[in-house]
């Protein structure tokens, strides 16, 4: 994660980098901000230096006149040797000194107008020619720094190197005030002590130079915040607005096949058929991919007639990372195209279940649209890499979506009651008497077997009689409980909404005769469950009243055993004995 994460930062620099070499990468050409293009020197110091160099040159020129003449004067070929050693590297030093006599002179970096000779780039080498833009800008973005700091290191190394020349010197000068008897060694000493003063002036006037460049690196140095300025100001000039372009076009192209396709669908025939046949399917699935490759190659044509090079091998390296990142998934991308042409596990018009609830595959394209009746919104939109793994399966007209509608009255098994008002595939809400709201999710509201009673439900109530009306428990006392009834529910008002009233004998119980009261109502009533339930039994209570029915209360019935008091036979009976 941390690696993508630096790619993609480093891509994002990239972008906002402008860029350097307006020929190669197709930009508008910029100041660079190394050393400034056609100035002249104009500081003191540079002058010096400019003079410095010009003497040193002067001196080199009269040295290396005096090698040719002293090479051309002697027959000895191991002395020849050595003279022509000399003056290659007296010749060597010399085009150092003219380079920076007109890098000093023109304040320029001449080494950029060095042309390097083209490399041949065979077919395994094509990559190298593709990434080299993006590599380029790479060096680019840490130019400054990795000179700045490439300078100080070599401003410590010259000054090493003359405080080794100073100290060889004055070795060379004390051997010498030992010595001065001797002509051969003394001569000896003095040449080479020229020969260690030559290197102390090469390697002076380099470290002037350099110091010079140091000095000419940090006097134009910018501030963060108006580097930052400058950049964006590049940027939003030249690549910025190539960017801007590349993606417009993307998009362009990509909104009008997507209108197209729309179009075509709207005002073709073929099209508005219920069911799509596998050709139309074909078809759509060809121009989706036809859609993809068509904004890709405006994006990609943008880049290249603008040229920009750093942009375009970013995005072809980003194209290619991504079809060989795709190759993995080639499977699932396949069950997708399966379920796309309606030849997978899920068929469209077909009845599945996702996330525990039936649903109807109204469509499948890129998208799965979905629809349940009995949730409102009742479509929802899912990936199909979602539903790969599921099954559907053909259904009838009389399957039901879900246990409710929306405006249905529902007990639950937890003793809930109430009226759904709000049903979606997360969560269902219901409100209940008094105006206060529950809510389950979707999965829970499931588990707890929701039974609906919007349609018509059904009242029990057992009600036990006293056992002293044993003799018309079965007969006179249902047939008037009935009429009692009948005649209350219409006494309340319900009567147009009870659908049968039936009074059955239920058992004998421990200390009741039970009589079982069903009464039906349409679900019109449902909100009044529990009135309709105290109703009936306030009815019930009425007619025991009325007629005299005794109703029974828990009863504790104990049955005693009589058992002989024996003590006085024993007694007589010891009596006798004795």
């Amino acid at each position: 994660m941390k690696r993508q994460i630096a790619v993609i930062l480093i891509c994002i620099l990239l972008f906002l980098w402008p860029a350097s070499d307006s020929i190669v990468y197709g930009q508008t050409p910029e100041p660079p901000v190394v050393i400034p293009h056609g100035e002249t020197v104009q500081e003191p110091s540079g002058l010096d230096t400019l003079k410095t160099l010009i003497l040193s040159r002067q001196e080199l020129e009269e040295q290396i006149r005096a090698k040719k003449r002293q090479y051309r004067s002697t027959r000895n070929k191991e002395e020849q040797a050595e003279i022509r050693e000399i003056l290659d590297r007296l010749e060597e030093q010399e085009a150092v000194l003219e380079r920076n006599i007109e890098r000093v002179a023109t304040n320029v970096d001449v080494e950029a107008f060095q042309t390097k000779s083209d490399e041949n780039f065979n077919w395994e080498d094509e990559i190298v020619e593709l990434i080299e833009p993006f590599v380029h800008e790479l060096k680019k973005m840490t130019e400054r720094p990795r000179q700045i700091e490439k300078l100080r290191a070599q401003i410590s190394f010259y000054e090493n190197r003359l405080e080794m020349i100073r100290r060889a010197i004055q070795n060379i000068e004390k051997v010498s005030l030992q010595v001065e008897k001797n002509a051969q060694l003394t001569k000896e000493l003095k040449h080479l002590k020229k020969s260690w003063e030559n290197k102390q002036t090469i390697y002076s006037d380099q470290l002037k130079v350099t110091r010079y460049q140091l000095d000419e690196l940090l006097r134009h140095k910018q501030s963060l915040w108006d580097s930052g300025q400058k950049l964006l100001k590049v940027f939003f000039k030249t690549r910025g607005r190539n960017l801007a372009f590349s993606l417009l076009g993307f998009v362009v192209v990509f909104f009008l096949m997507r209108v197209l396709h729309k179009s075509i669908y709207r005002y073709s025939p073929i099209h508005h058929k219920e069911k799509r046949t596998f050709l139309i399917r074909l078809s759509d699935v060809l121009y989706y991919v036809l859609t993809f490759l068509g904004a890709t190659g405006a994006l990609l044509a943008v880049l290249y007639l603008s040229g920009d090079w750093l942009l375009l091998s970013i995005a072809i390296i980003f194209l290619f990372g991504l079809v060989w990142t795709a190759k993995t998934g080639i499977p699932r991308f396949w069950k997708q195209i399966q379920l796309m042409l309606n030849l997978g596990a899920v068929r469209e018009n077909e009845r599945m279940m996702f996330n525990g609830v039936p649903w109807r595959v109204v469509s499948l394209n890129i998208y799965a649209r979905l629809e349940n009746p009995a949730f409102f919104p009742a479509m929802i939109r899912v990936p199909l890499q979602d539903i790969v793994q599921l099954n559907s399966r053909p259904y009838s007209k009389n399957e039901p979506w879900f246990p409710c509608n929306i405006g249905d009255w529902v007990i639950l098994a937890d003793g809930t009651r109430g009226e759904a008002v709000s049903q979606t595939q997360e969560m269902v809400q219901l409100i209940l008497r008094g105006g206060s709201r529950k809510t389950y999710q979707t999965q829970d509201f499931l588990g707890l077997s929701p039974v609906n009673i919007s349609g018509s439900f059904r009242l029990k109530i057992v009600f036990g009689f006293d056992y002293a009306h044993q003799s018309v428990i079965t007969g006179e006392i249902p047939s008037r409980l009935t009429a009692a009834l009948k005649q209350g529910v219409e006494k309340a008002g319900y009567g147009d909404h009870m659908i049968q009233l039936r009074v059955e004998t239920e058992g004998a119980g421990a200390s009741s005769l039970d009589l079982l009261v069903i009464a039906d109502f349409r679900g019109a009533v449902a909100a009044l469950y529990n009135v309709l339930r105290r109703l009936i039994q306030k009815i019930i209570i009425d007619a025991c009243t009325e007629n005299g029915w005794g109703i029974p209360f828990p009863q504790l019935t104990l049955h005693t055993v009589h058992v002989p008091d024996t003590r006085m036979a024993d007694r007589l009976r010891q009596k006798t004995e004795k």
